[in-house]
């Protein structure tokens, strides 16, 4: 049995831009009652809400850091009231949602026995008329706000390099390498690779620093290794020959190791070339079997770049590439399997298997929204609607989660590999930090990490954008746990965001909805086309 490098990754929280738009401007082109009041219990006494930022002080100081302005939203029991913050009045949406971005009207450094004396604070005023219909005593409410302000002058002294030679080995997975201090992910060796460590930095948590090539460093958190500080570096692999064989719709080339299993990285560089590089490995590579009854690899060669980094070039068909994985077979030979893709039918959903990623659940809730709706809600609400769309094109879709439960990034990843998923689709809903103006963000963005992912990606942009009739939020590539799934096509739609009361209201409208299922499968019904166009044209020439 193959050992399957299951290449998922430890919850990266990336906050994403999104793109927005002016709260009175309908932005949505189809015939959907958007601006329809979310119904409420009658409240005789008016109520102004803040739901975000938190205040976490009786006394109104708001835990936040920020430069000269900041945004806040939430919602207000009487929508037909005047609402001010600051100088400015904010425009109050039908569902009694508001949002708002604001300057500071004074900065003073607060006083007294606060936790947070001595720090300058900026404040912003909230004043909110209720209608005069509403049941009430006709009171105004009012409200002082003070946020706090980054403190200046300070300068963060730069951990100290502390010599420490160490043999190390990968003892779990995920196991990410950072490129750099602190770093993003980089590498992700699999269980047993060695590492060789000249040193760590030490910030409460201590991270490694490991060589790789020549000129090329790492660093890894000491709780995926065990360490050896009286150890040897490790041995170099000899690689002596390469085979490869084809088995369903997977090109699997084989390097037999005769040293310590040495880290990876496997990289697209071109449309028709991947390249496998084994940091900590030698030539003397005298024969390749080639695959040839390989769809998807034409060729495969080798280049010794430095006396400890080998690399293995597959020269591919980009119209059958659909994705990759590593993995040690029982003998300890590593493994390189090169997926094909299907055979696209007429019918281009029928047959396929499509993982769909409601995401966040159960004590991870995501974004909020001015009306108090969850992410997690409207995810899973929206992944019932593509789910029988999909369905009824022909596709077998599994979901992640079915209710209001956690589930893992691991968890959702295994299920993709488990139920050997063609494509993988995780939905969410966008946010912003805080120092972003958000009327400048709003709509539709779709992430992807590999470069096979691309023009799935784009092509379903395209599609979300057209049937809901926004501009969206553009295709980005990012560094996502999702996205970084290699053995398939993968994404991550975002799909607007809940801040702004428009799109919150459209996130939780049920015909809206299918508008955005029925874009999505439109994505994926034209790019499997056009990629079948492609495989057709391939076979011909």
């Amino acid at each position: 049995m193959l050992k399957r490098s299951i290449i998922f990754f430890l919850p990266f929280i990336i906050l994403v831009s999104l793109t927005g738009c002016s709260l009175q401007t309908p932005f949505i082109k189809k015939n959907i009652s958007y601006d329809t009041p979310v119904k409420s219990p009658t409240v005789q006494t008016p109520s102004l809400n803040l739901v975000y930022p938190n205040e976490i002080e009786s006394d109104s100081i708001v835990h936040i850091s920020s430069l000269d302005s900041v945004f806040l939203f939430g919602n207000v029991t009487h929508p037909g009231g005047e609402l001010i913050i600051g100088a400015e009045k904010i425009s109050i949406h039908n569902s009694g949602a508001w949002l708002a971005w604001v300057g500071f009207e004074e900065v003073t450094e607060l006083s007294g026995d606060s936790l947070f004396d001595k720090r300058p604070a900026g404040k912003i005023s909230i004043k909110y008329h209720p209608p005069s219909t509403a049941q009430a005593n006709g009171t105004s409410i009012e409200r002082n706000l003070w946020f706090l302000m980054p403190p200046t002058g300070i300068e963060y002294a730069k951990p100290e390099l502390l010599p420490q030679n160490a043999r190390l080995e990968v003892i779990e997975e995920p196991a990410p390498i950072r490129c750099g201090w602190p770093g993003t992910y980089d590498l992700f060796p699999l269980k047993g690779t060695q590492l060789w460590s000249d040193g760590f930095k030490d910030l409460g948590r201590r991270f490694y620093r490991v060589i790789l090539g020549d000129g090329e460093i790492g660093w890894i958190e000491d709780k995926y290794v065990s360490v050896d500080t009286l150890g040897s570096p490790p041995a170099n692999s000899i690689i002596h020959f390469v085979t490869s064989t084809v088995k369903d719709r997977s090109t699997e080339i084989r390097l037999p190791l005769n040293g310590d299993l040495p880290p990876y990285r496997v990289e697209r560089t071109a449309d028709d070339k991947l390249e496998l590089t084994l940091y900590g490995a030698m030539s003397w590579t005298d024969v390749i079997i080639q695959p040839a009854d390989s769809r998807v690899v034409r060729e495969v060669r080798w280049r010794q770049i430095d006396p400890d980094t080998y690399r293995l070039t597959a020269f591919i068909r980009p119209e059958w590439m659909w994705g990759w994985d590593v993995s040690i077979d029982k003998t300890g030979a590593f493994i390189w399997s090169i997926k094909e893709a299907p055979e696209i039918k007429r019918n281009p959903l029928k047959g396929l298997t499509i993982l769909i990623d409601p995401g966040h659940g159960g004590t991870n809730v995501g974004a909020i929204s001015p009306t108090g709706a969850d992410e997690k809600q409207v995810t899973l609400a929206l992944a019932e609607v593509v789910k029988p769309e999909l369905e009824r094109a022909g596709a077998k879709v599994i979901m992640t989660r079915n209710s209001d439960i956690s589930v893992g990034l691991g968890e959702r990843i295994a299920l993709a590999l488990d139920n050997q998923a063609d494509i993988v689709i995780s939905l969410h809903y966008n946010a912003l930090p805080q120092g972003k103006n958000p009327f400048n963000h709003h709509g539709t963005s779709v992430h992807y990490n590999h470069k096979h992912s691309l023009e799935f990606a784009g092509t379903v942009l395209k599609n979300i954008n057209t049937a809901v009739g926004w501009k969206g939020n553009g295709l980005r590539y990012q560094d996502l746990a999702i996205p970084r799934l290699t053995f398939c096509p993968s994404i991550l739609i975002e799909n607007g965001f809940l801040l702004h009361p428009n799109e919150d209201t459209y996130a939780q409208n049920e015909e809206s909805r299918k508008v955005v299922a029925r874009g999505i499968k439109a994505g994926i019904k034209q790019w499997l086309k056009d990629l079948r166009k492609r495989q057709e044209s391939s076979q011909t020439n």
